[in-house]
């Protein structure tokens, strides 16, 4: 998502739970640790006052409000999950006066032909080299999924793994 925001010539924001020095390097504009920051007031600083146009939002329940509390006037925040906690709170009142969109979006649902329209989308960037493919860490066979699967999930593969069907 960097990578994409940033060929529509975006500023980033990003925030870590504990990590942002991890975000810095990805060329991310802001780091923010959401443990250690006031997010909403970092923010609202780096935009003189405006706030986000857009929040992507990776996290869901402790991060939703924080969300909603960082969007400019008439800006968006789109959720694709919901770790944690499932429901959450937020001042509608604030909510519609400042004009917010809330989007959820469940790319479980896309078929191969949706995401193959994406893609074909994206074609253009990639054939001018403004996005690039992630790192790959090592390639591994199915039998090794769960073990790869692992490694992801706790941070220690140093990249992407490639699952190889023989």
């Amino acid at each position: 998502m960097i990578k994409i925001a940033k060929t529509k010539a975006a500023r980033v924001i990003a925030v870590d739970r504990q990590a942002p020095d991890k975000a810095r390097q990805a060329g991310i504009d802001l780091a923010l640790g959401s443990e250690n920051d006031d997010v909403v007031a970092r923010v609202m600083d780096f935009t003189a006052g405006k706030g986000a146009d857009v929040v992507f939002d990776c996290v869901g329940g402790p991060l939703f409000e924080v969300g909603i509390n960082s969007l400019a006037l008439n800006g968006r925040q789109v959720n694709i999950t919901a770790v944690g906690q499932r429901r959450v709170s937020f001042d509608l009142l604030d909510f519609y006066r400042r004009q917010l969109t809330l989007f959820g979006v469940n790319t479980a649902t896309l078929d191969t032909i949706a995401a193959g329209d994406i893609l074909d989308d994206l074609r253009p960037a990639f054939e001018q080299r403004q996005l690039t493919p992630p790192p790959i860490a090592k390639a591994c066979p199915l039998a090794e999924a769960v073990d790869a699967y692992l490694q992801v999930g706790s941070g220690v593969a140093g990249g992407k793994i490639v699952i190889l069907f023989r």
